[in-house]
């Protein structure tokens, strides 16, 4: 899953093997369209590890949006599940 990998796997392989500076102050997400929405995603759900998050032209649909004008992406995505969907939509992650 992208998400353990990011979290799990890749910071700390960063700040291990490279000159970083390992504060979530000084690390950041950048995303473009899905990439936004899942650096939102990720900047919600663990705070204490990124500082800021730049999400550009994010896609903030809710499910049935989702459905509707990228079904092919939500069916991959997600299973075509609501329930998958809302796990992962920084709208509801946000709270």
């Amino acid at each position: 899953m992208g998400e353990t990998c990011v979290v799990r796997e890749l910071v700390p392989h960063l700040n291990a093997n490279f000159r970083t500076v390992a504060a979530r102050e000084e690390r950041s997400l950048h995303g473009y369209s899905m990439g936004g929405f899942g650096a939102l995603k990720l900047g919600f759900k663990h705070p204490e590890m990124f500082g800021s998050v730049v999400a550009h032209a994010a896609t903030l649909a809710d499910a049935a949006q989702m459905k509707d004008n990228l079904g092919k992406v939500f069916t991959k995505m997600f299973s075509g599940e609501k329930k998958l969907f809302d796990a992962s939509d920084p709208l509801v992650v946000a709270g």
